[in-house]
Formats: C-alpha cells, sequence, structure tokens
C-alpha cells in the first residue's frame, strides 16, 4: 500500500512539473509573439515616418538573432522597402521578388510586396512592368486591402495611360478610382475615415518616383492635374502623416519640374551659338507647361476650404515662389543666333565698309533747290 501511495506522489509531482513546464513554453511563446508582432508595427512606423536606414538596421538586426519563423518573410518585405526608400532600386527588386515568389509568404505580405514593387518599376521607367504589376494586383479581389484596391491601384493606371497619351484608359482608370472613393467613404463614415482616406489619396497622386526629364516632359505633365488634385486633398483632411507627406509631394514635383528645365543639355555636335537658342526655346516651352499647371493648382487652393491663416499664407508663399522661378525663364532674353553657315552662303555675307556709289552720274542733292523763274 506503501510503494502504491509512494508511486502516485511520483506520478502527481511528475505531471506538476510537465504542465508548469508547457504553461511557461506556452507563456514564452506567447511573449515572443507578441514581441515580434510590436517589432513588426515598429518597423511598419520607422516606414511611414522615412527613417529608412533605421528601419533597413532593425530588420538586419532581428535577422542575425532569430531563427526563421512565420515573420521572415514580412521582415524581408520591410527590408526591401527600406531599401525602395533609400532609392536602392535593385536591391528593393530582388527583396519584392524573394518574398512574391516564397511560397510560405501569407497573401497579405505577398500583396503589400507586389504593390511596392509597380513603384520601384516606376521609378525606373519600366510603365509596362508598372502596368502589369498593378493589372495582376487587379486581379486579386478580396486579398488586396480595399483601398488600394478601389482606389490606388485604377488612379495609378489612369497616370500611365495619361502620360503615354491612351486618354480613353486614362479617363476610364479615372473614372474608376474616383468612384472607388466614394464606396469607400460610403463604408467608413467613422473618424478613422479621415487618415486611410489621406493615406489614398496621397498614393492615388504621387508623382515624385518618377524623374522629369525633357524627353517627355509635356508627357509626364498630363497625369499632374489630377495628381494635384487628390495631394490637395489629402491636405486639407489635416491627417498628422499624411497630409504632410502630401504637402511634401506637391513641393517636390514643382521642385523637380524647374530642376527638369534647369538641366536642358546642349545638343551635340551643333554651332554652339544656334544650339543655345535651341535650348533656351525648349526651357521656355517646359516652363510654360509647368506654368499652365501652377495656375490651375493656384486656382484649386484658391477654392479649398477649411484651411487655415497659417496654412494658407504657407502654400501661397510656396506658389509664389515657384512662379517667380518660371517667370524667370520665361523672362529671359531671347538669344539671337546668327544665320548657319549654308545660309550665309545662299544670302550672301555682309561685309563692313563703304559701299561703292554704283552710278557716278548720281549727285548728292543740294541743300536748297534753286528758285525758278516765273515763265513770261
Amino acid at each position: 500500500m506503501k510503494t502504491l501511495i509512494s508511486i502516485l506522489l511520483i506520478s502527481s509531482f511528475f505531471t506538476s512539473c510537465t504542465s508548469k513546464k508547457k504553461k511557461v513554453e506556452i507563456e514564452q511563446t506567447y511573449v515572443e509573439e507578441l514581441s515580434d508582432t510590436k517589432f513588426m508595427a515598429n518597423l511598419e512606423m520607422l516606414i511611414e515616418k522615412e527613417k529608412y536606414s533605421e528601419a533597413l538596421l532593425e530588420s538586419q538586426r532581428y535577422q542575425e538573432k532569430k531563427a526563421p519563423s512565420k515573420y521572415s518573410q514580412e521582415v524581408n518585405y520591410y527590408k526591401a522597402r527600406a531599401a525602395e526608400g533609400l532609392k536602392n532600386w535593385d536591391v528593393a527588386l530582388v527583396g519584392y521578388r524573394e518574398v512574391i515568389r516564397n511560397p510560405i509568404t501569407p497573401d497579405d505580405i505577398k500583396n503589400k510586396s507586389l504593390y511596392r514593387q509597380s513603384f520601384v518599376y516606376e521609378a525606373t521607367n519600366q510603365d509596362e512592368k508598372v502596368v502589369a504589376t498593378l493589372l495582376d494586383l487587379k486581379m486579386r479581389k478580396g486579398k488586396v486591402r480595399d483601398q488600394i484596391f478601389l482606389a490606388e491601384v485604377p488612379a495609378r493606371l489612369a497616370a500611365i495611360y495619361a502620360r503615354i497619351g491612351n486618354h480613353r484608359m486614362a479617363d476610364k482608370y479615372y473614372a474608376e478610382a474616383e468612384a472607388g472613393i466614394k464606396e469607400l467613404q460610403a463604408k467608413s463614415a467613422s473618424a478613422d475615415s479621415r487618415k486611410w482616406l489621406a493615406r489614398t489619396l496621397f498614393f492615388m497622386g504621387n508623382m515624385s518616383m518618377r524623374e522629369f526629364s525633357e524627353q517627355d516632359f509635356e508627357a509626364s505633365l498630363k497625369p499632374l492635374e489630377k495628381a494635384q488634385g487628390y495631394l490637395l486633398n489629402a491636405i486639407v483632411l489635416k491627417d498628422e502623416v499624411w497630409s504632410k507627406k502630401a504637402s511634401d509631394e506637391l513641393y517636390k514635383i514643382y521642385k523637380d519640374l524647374i530642376l527638369a528645365i534647369s538641366k536642358v543639355q546642349v545638343p551635340e555636335n551643333a554651332d554652339e551659338e544656334i544650339a543655345q537658342k535651341e535650348v533656351q526655346t525648349k526651357k521656355w516651352q517646359m516652363a510654360t507647361a509647368a506654368m499652365e499647371s501652377l495656375k490651375r493648382l493656384r486656382m484649386a487652393w484658391g477654392a479649398a476650404t477649411n484651411i487655415s491663416e497659417e496654412e494658407q499664407k504657407s502654400f501661397l508663399v510656396f506658389l509664389d515662389e515657384r512662379e517667380q522661378e518660371l517667370n524667370k525663364t520665361l523672362q529671359e532674353t531671347p538669344i539671337s543666333s546668327r544665320l548657319t553657315i549654308e545660309a550665309e552662303k545662299r544670302h550672301g555675307l555682309k561685309r563692313s565698309g563703304k559701299y561703292a556709289n554704283p552710278e557716278n552720274t548720281l549727285e548728292e542733292l543740294p541743300k536748297k533747290l534753286p528758285k525758278k523763274e516765273p515763265v513770261k
């Protein structure tokens, strides 16, 4: 009997120890998962605040310390996102592709990577790949966040079609994007909608990923009217993060436009004086187009409501400064170019010196004509 009691006590002791061990393991797993969740939220915050170098460093540290887990592909996504923010396009593309192609990547992370990959393609002037990627996302209804699916993707497709001159497709996708915004507003009338709406409008109007150049300057301006409207609407929502980003984006777009005008290249193997005149003409054309966009922005800003006096002054200063810079180009004294060598040969060269009187019998008229006597 004593032996049986001893066995039962020992068994109970080991069962209790095993139970406690399992409880500790469960609690430890919970704490680790909670820690991982907080870490991912921190990476998201760093990216949102554009602290890309810090986000990249944190991601690398995490991977060095942690064994592979269900969070591994999410960390890879944030590493690629940080590389994108640092404009390291090749590293970003490799990172996104790794996340997209990995079979264990959750759908939400895969789709986020696919969407951000489209921005890298845009930054590297690969319009065909941007369109292909965005159309791929459109086929993933139910798996892509509503704001991206209903508004951001069609707005960005519209911008590309507008830039390449396909106005029918541009109008189609702009209409789809604006219908998407209305649908989203109807679905969520809560106070929280301000943040996601400002964020969505920011990405609908984001244009600075693509560098402006003289080769496609006017084509790049085609989607600007819509884009600056979306950004302006994001600004007036007064979200702490995304309204500020929209304001910065507008500032950057116009600074980049003016920079592109200043960087017009002199044609190679051309007569210097004639080439300079061609550069000036090109700059005038670009500045005129940019000025028209700026005037439309000024009109839209004037019609905007719910803007503080301080915001009004600040934005008007920005508009005035950009207008002055453009006027400086437009008011440059025209460069007068001489005739080309071929034209000089056709029209004859003008030489300095006195012209010989072609007819010796012609004499200078007297200062006073003699009076004629009356006829008798």
